[in-house]
C-alpha cells in the first residue's frame, strides 16, 4: 500500500472538486457515512397496546456499514402512553439482529440485547403520555447488514392493556423514529 502525505489537495481551477472514481471510497474520520431513518405510527393508529407482555419491538431499521471499523450511532425517541392510577413505568431496550427488523410489536426474544431495559418514562397514578428519547453508540466491527431494533417493556405493576405504543385517538397520535448514522474511524 503506498502512502501519500501532502500539505493541500484541490480540485482542477474550473470544478473546484476531487474526483473519486467509481468503486474507491475516501473516509474521513469522525464524518457521517450514511444516515438511515425509520419513523412507526401513522398517527391515525396505536401501534400496540400491553396485553402482559414485555419486550415488544417497536421501531427499527437496518444498515449495511461502508467499512468493519465504523461506529453507528443509534438516536431517536419513543411514543408511549401510560393509563394507570397504579405506579409503574415503561422502559427501552436496543437490540440487535442479523436479519430481522422488530417494528410491529413482535418479541425480540430472538435478538441480541445491547442495552438492557432501562424504565424511561415513570408514572406515580393517572396518565403520562410523552416520547422516551435514546442513543447509543456500537461497533458492529463488519460490513454485513445489522436491524437494529428498539424494544419497550412494561413492569408488572400495571392492568393489562393499560400501556400503548404509538397511541391515537384515532384522528392525530404519537410516532416513534429511529436514526442511524454510520460515522467514519
Amino acid at each position: 500500500m503506498s502512502r501519500l502525505i501532502v500539505n493541500q489537495i484541490q480540485g482542477d481551477a474550473v470544478s473546484k472538486q476531487i474526483e473519486i472514481p467509481t468503486g474507491h471510497k475516501l473516509k474521513v474520520p469522525g464524518t457521517p457515512l450514511q444516515i438511515i431513518t425509520a419513523t412507526t405510527g401513522i398517527g391515525t393508529a396505536t401501534l400496540f397496546t400491553f396485553n402482559g407482555a414485555a419486550r415488544l419491538g417497536c421501531v427499527g431499521a437496518a444498515i449495511t456499514p461502508k467499512f468493519t471499523n465504523s461506529k453507528i450511532l443509534i438516536t431517536g425517541f419513543v411514543h408511549g402512553f401510560i393509563n394507570s392510577a397504579a405506579q409503574g413505568g415503561l422502559g427501552l431496550e436496543l437490540v440487535s439482529h442479523p436479519t430481522t427488523t422488530f417494528d410491529d410489536g413482535s418479541s425480540v426474544a430472538s435478538a441480541t440485547q445491547l442495552f438492557a431495559h432501562e424504565d424511561t418514562m415513570f408514572l406515580n397514578g393517572q396518565q403520562l403520555m410523552g416520547n422516551m428519547p435514546f442513543q447509543y453508540e456500537h461497533s458492529p466491527g463488519s460490513t454485513a447488514t445489522i436491524h437494529y431494533s428498539v424494544a419497550v417493556s412494561e413492569n408488572n405493576l400495571y392492568a393489562n392493556g393499560t400501556s400503548q405504543i404509538n397511541w391515537s385517538n384515532g384522528t392525530t397520535g404519537g410516532r416513534s423514529k429511529i436514526v442511524l448514522t454510520e460515522i467514519a474511524q
